[in-house]
């Protein structure tokens, strides 16, 4: 009985995902891209290194794999608006969507958790590819990806960034049910880029951020897309922590697509369609 009414969900996410690998030439421009912008920022902080006088909460070498594996993972963030999402709720389209006999809130989460998984996975290997056998390959191991900490880390990070990709989806999925009281969504789409791209550790390693900081940072939702499963990988999270760190990814998942429910509910009971 679970399966039959999941089944539609899974739809949902197959046909997505499958879309979403279509874009092979837009996915090797982006790994071109963001392999550049990954060199330029680990040679910027390979230079803080050498400067820095004092010891760090990372390596060298973690905080360089750390940003390698942000450039691999970039696409699971939240950073824009599901633009079919946003042009139905602003045509009123999203009223076929409506009269589905599936729960809208879920459809709608497993198109969103598609959208950032293939993406990535298109991204990810040739960039791993790059950052772990190109770069020593050619002598440049200073700023190449060292390998997870352990065959049982690597496991677990892949576990964790799954659940990191869901939390983004329920970020997302909030983000879009804010479209229901706007006009155009613009200003919703770049508070959460602006948020995502400081809390998440895409631009700064977390562990980086000032001491007095970390509370912050641990209490919101955000590292829980990247830091989490990053640090699991480096073998920086104790082995006796992983669980609990999981467990609040999954939480966090939970309780944001419970909110994002929520907020789809109240906005679809206020919409309004060719004037009625």
């Amino acid at each position: 009985m679970i399966r039959s009414a999941a089944r539609p969900y899974l739809a949902f996410f197959a046909a997505r995902f499958r879309s979403q690998l279509q874009y092979r030439a837009a996915a090797w421009a982006g790994v071109v891209t963001q392999i550049f912008f990954g060199l330029v920022s680990v040679m910027v902080l390979v230079a803080f290194y050498r400067a820095a006088g004092t010891d760090a909460p990372l390596t060298q070498s973690q905080s360089v794999s750390y940003v390698w594996l942000g450039q691999a993972l970039l696409l699971i963030l939240p950073f824009r608006l599901d633009p079919e999402l946003r042009e139905m709720i602003q045509t009123g389209d999203v009223a076929y969507e409506l009269a589905r006999p599936v729960f809208l809130p879920l459809s709608w989460f497993a198109r969103g958790v598609a959208d950032r998984v293939a993406p990535a996975l298109l991204r990810a290997l040739p960039q791993f590819a790059f950052s772990m056998l190109i770069l020593p390959w050619i002598g440049w191991e200073e700023i190449a990806l060292v390998p997870p900490a352990s065959a049982a880390a690597f496991g677990l990070f892949l576990v964790s960034a799954v659940l990191g990709s869901l939390v983004a989806a329920a970020i997302g999925l909030i983000a879009a049910a804010t479209l229901f009281w706007t006009i155009a969504g613009h200003g919703t789409s770049i508070l959460v880029q602006t948020i995502v791209w400081v809390l998440s550790g895409v631009s700064i390693p977390l562990p980086l951020y000032p001491e007095w900081f970390q509370p912050v940072i641990r209490a919101l939702p955000f590292r829980a897309m990247l830091d989490t499963p990053f640090q699991i990988y480096l073998g920086t999270t104790e082995a006796s922590a992983v669980g609990g760190e999981l467990l609040m990814q999954l939480f966090w998942a939970v309780g944001l697509f419970v909110l994002a429910w929520i907020l789809i509910g109240r906005g679809s009971r206020r919409v309004v369609v060719q004037g009625g």
